[in-house]
C-alpha cells in the first residue's frame, strides 16, 4: 500500500511540474551607442539563469564579411567611464551557419514546442529621427510597416496572448534612433522536455540513418574485388 501510495505522489508531481510554467524575461535596449540585451529565466518566481549582454554592436558593415561585435563591459559601467574589456566578432555567415545546423538537427523538437510557445506582454517602442522632416516621416511610417509585419508572423507561430505595446515616436530636427523591446514568453516544462526527446530522437535517429549501409554494398564487407 506505501509503495502505491509513493508512485501515485511521484505521478502527481510529474504531472505537476510538467503543467507549471518557465518564463523568460528578454530586454533589449539601444540608444546612441548604447546597447544592452538582458535574459532572465525563472521557474514559480524563483530565478533560474539570468545574463546580460552590456553592449552589442549589431552594425554589420558594408564588407564582404559583415560581423556582429560583442563589446563586454561590467555591469557597473557607466556611459561616461566605461571602458571596453573584451571585444568578440561572430561573423554572421559563421552565426548563420551555427544556428542553421542546430535547427536542422532539433528540427522536430524546435517545430513541436514553436506553436507552444506563449506570448504573455510585448512593449516595443522606438524613438527615430533625421535632420530631414520628410524622411523622419518616410522612416515612421516603414518603422510602423515592419512592427505590423513582424507581429503579424509572430502571432501566427506561436501562441500569442499579449495585448501588444508598439509606439513610434518621430523627433524631427535631428538624427537619433532608440528601441526599447520587453517581452515574456511562458513554455510548460512538459512541452520542454518533449521537444528535447523529438530533437534528440530526430537527431540520434539522422546520424543511425547517415551511418547505414548503402544498398547494394555487402553487409559482410566482401564484396567482388
Amino acid at each position: 500500500m506505501l509503495f502505491l501510495l509513493i508512485i501515485a505522489a511521484l505521478l502527481m508531481a510529474g504531472v505537476f511540474l510538467a503543467l507549471t510554467f518557465l518564463r523568460v524575461n528578454l530586454a533589449y535596449r539601444r540608444e546612441g551607442e548604447d546597447d544592452r540585451v538582458a535574459v532572465l529565466v525563472s521557474w514559480l518566481g524563483l530565478p533560474l539563469y539570468r545574463a546580460e549582454v552590456p553592449m552589442l554592436d549589431l552594425r554589420a558593415g558594408l564588407g564582404r564579411n559583415p560581423a556582429i561585435r560583442l563589446k563586454s563591459r561590467s555591469a557597473t559601467d557607466t556611459p561616461a567611464t566605461a571602458v571596453d574589456r573584451e571585444v568578440r566578432e561572430l561573423p554572421l555567415s559563421v552565426l548563420f551557419l551555427r544556428w542553421y545546423n542546430v535547427f536542422k538537427s532539433f528540427r522536430a523538437g524546435i517545430c513541436y514546442l514553436t506553436p507552444r510557445i506563449r506570448i504573455e506582454d510585448l512593449d516595443w517602442s522606438t524613438r527615430i529621427g533625421t535632420e530631414s522632416a520628410d524622411r523622419t516621416g518616410i522612416l515612421t511610417g516603414l518603422t510602423w510597416a515592419v512592427k505590423g509585419s513582424l507581429l503579424t508572423l509572430t502571432s501566427r507561430l506561436t501562441d500569442f496572448r499579449a495585448h501588444p505595446r508598439l509606439a513610434v515616436k518621430p523627433d524631427f530636427g535631428r538624427p537619433v534612433f532608440a528601441t526599447d523591446i520587453r517581452c515574456i514568453l511562458a513554455i510548460r516544462l512538459g512541452h520542454i522536455i518533449v521537444a528535447g526527446l523529438k530533437g534528440l530522437a530526430a537527431h540520434v535517429g539522422g546520424k543511425s540513418g547517415g551511418a547505414a549501409p548503402h544498398p547494394g554494398s555487402d553487409a559482410d564487407g566482401h564484396g567482388e574485388h
